[in-house]
């Protein structure tokens, strides 16, 4: 059962992006833990009705709008808030895959504002996870991952999510897909399901982090699910060093390269030469001939929904679900409409 969470608010106005939680100048780094000195450093002063700036450390629990951590895939936006001191967001809405990151990383997550109604910054509040009004709208399995300390920690604490079809009903071609990935014979939208992973992307800024994450849970020279089934590219910062000084997207690059060396793996695309990418992840793997029809894929990029022009149903995620698809090849995914 979860204790209660109290302290310190911090109220965010409506669509609070991943720009603004965390900075993209800081996220080329495999020390997540220093993320949250910079967490909502740049967040806009029309979003923060306290009329403050977010203070690192001094808040406990943060209180925001609709759509609150909209824009790019980056887990280290959750990471950021939990490392500057966040340990509840009750929001009206969540973005979705900011939603799934948190949830991943164990970060306790509410939409049931009334908890909070009429709450200003500064102000103190006492919210308890172990009332059922606390999850109000959320999916038992998100609070079962959540309250196991995140998705790593489920997975691994041998827990079972039960997977029953739903009665027959007509399904789009992605809900058949992620039927069949699931082993079931129906999907309805709203469902959350487990599912087997046939393709995975993924870059420099995601992979070092989940290759470290990877190596903490289940050992050293653990090997993935499939070797085949990952591809990987270098793509999002190879060309900043050309315009400012940045030793860190070097890093994340030449950690990227040990990956795929420690893992032989044969779909990688790294540099030919010093500041140059084989290509766009988003353009390179089709022109690959790597991807096919009806198959369920998952990369660490926003823009990872592209590829349903293929008949390819692609979901962009976060570290943590590359981590434990790297793991096991599978993913919890909630059924599209």
């Amino acid at each position: 059962m979860s204790e209660a969470i109290e302290g310190t608010v911090f109220v965010a106005g409506d669509d609070v992006n991943t720009d603004e939680i965390i900075p993209a100048r800081y996220c080329a780094t495999t020390d997540v833990q220093s993320l949250g000195q910079y967490a909502l450093e740049d967040l806009h002063p029309s979003k923060s009705p306290g009329g403050v700036a977010f203070n690192p450390g001094r808040y406990d629990i943060l209180v925001a709008g609709e759509n609150f951590g909209c824009g790019s895939s980056r887990e280290v936006a959750p990471m950021a808030l939990i490392h500057a001191g966040i340990k509840a967001i009750v929001a009206r809405s969540f973005a979705r895959i900011f939603y799934r990151n948190a949830v991943n990383c164990g970060l306790y997550l509410s939409r049931n504002t009334e908890m909070v109604e009429g709450v200003s910054t500064g102000e103190s509040v006492s919210l308890d996870p172990s009332e059922d009004s606390f999850w109000e709208g959320l999916a038992p399995i998100h609070r079962t991952i959540i309250e196991s300390g995140g998705l790593t920690a489920f997975n691994k604490s041998g827990k079972e999510a039960p997977q029953v079809s739903a009665e027959p009903r007509p399904m789009t071609h992605g809900q058949k897909i992620l039927a069949k990935a699931a082993g079931l014979n129906y999907v309805q939208p709203g469902m959350t399901v487990f599912a087997d992973v046939d393709k995975a992307i993924t870059h420099e800024l995601v992979l070092p982090v989940a290759a470290k994450q990877l190596e903490a849970a289940y050992g050293e020279g653990f090997k993935i699910w499939d070797k085949e089934k990952l591809l990987v590219t270098v793509d999002h910062t190879v060309q900043i060093a050309l315009i400012r000084e940045d030793g860190r997207s070097r890093e994340m690059a030449e950690g990227v390269a040990r990956f795929v060396e420690d893992q032989d793996l044969p779909h990688a695309f790294l540099p030919l030469a010093p500041f140059t990418s084989q290509g766009i992840c988003h353009v390179l793997f089709p022109e690959e001939g790597l991807l096919e029809p009806d198959i369920l894929l998952i990369g660490t990029d926003s823009h990872t929904c592209t590829y349903g022009a293929f008949g390819v149903l692609s979901v962009g995620v976060g570290t943590t679900d590359l981590t434990e698809v790297m793991a096991s090849g599978r993913i919890w995914l909630k059924v599209p409409e």
